[in-house]
């Protein structure tokens, strides 16, 4: 559990007291693995950091008073659509990311896309680098085919008319468009005039989060506003 050992026994005796169930334990790739069967409520459970923080709580008393998050101040264009009305954002600010880390982040996220977002239909999170954005973020509805920008992990600018024929090969990716009530329309976060997000589809590489990043700025789009909030 963090920095203090247990053995196997010890920490299947603890995850029962806990609540959670330790169904199996097995090597990958020269490392042990534990499967959990974690409750359908506790979303903070999905990554390994949330349930060592909340097992060292749990059987330790301790707690973690050093995080910081603040609300940022966005614009928010109304339009007459229903298209993804409901956002919250954050801004967490001097962490620092390792491989593993960065790594278990965007797993986490996955997680939270599949569970509460309902495979982003209810809710889709973007995570960009604070410090790479620039001037007033606006949250708007848009036509497609008025942006231009570079999508994370594109080589190359890319028309948003041309977003659906450009991903039509990724699997995860394409499956999204079927979310979009008109697919020549869609949402978009911006920074200072550039694309920082095209909701629930993808993020632009401009924003990306690197391992040097140092603050995170956090958004979540929905349909439902309870969906979107929880995550």
């Amino acid at each position: 559990l963090g920095s203090i050992a247990c053995s196997e026994e010890e920490l299947e005796k603890r995850l029962f007291e806990f609540g959670v169930e330790l169904d199996d334990v097995y090597e990958e790739d020269g490392r042990t693995m534990y499967k959990l069967d974690i409750a359908a409520n506790r979303y903070d459970l999905l990554c390994a950091e949330g349930l060592t923080a909340a097992l060292r709580a749990f059987v330790y008393g301790v707690r973690y008073t050093d995080i910081s998050a603040e609300a940022p101040r966005i614009t928010v264009h109304k339009y007459p659509t229903d298209d993804r009305p409901h956002i919250a954002c954050a801004v967490i600010r001097n962490i620092s990311l390792t491989q593993e880390s960065y790594d278990s982040l965007i797993s986490y996220q996955d997680k939270l896309h599949q569970s509460i977002g309902r495979g982003r239909s209810i809710a889709a999170i973007g995570t960009h680098d604070a410090d790479k954005l620039d001037g007033q973020i606006v949250y708007k509805e848009v036509v497609l085919g008025d942006l231009s920008f570079v999508p994370l992990g594109a080589g190359a600018a890319v028309n948003g008319a041309e977003l659906e024929d450009h991903f039509r090969d990724d699997k995860k990716i394409s499956r999204y468009f079927g979310l979009l009530k008109d697919r020549s329309r869609s949402v978009a976060f911006y920074a200072g005039g550039r694309v920082m997000s095209v909701p629930p589809i993808i993020n632009s590489e401009a924003t990306r989060l690197s391992l040097s990043t140092k603050n995170i700025f956090i958004e979540v789009t929905g349909t439902d506003f309870e969906g979107s909030t929880r995550c």
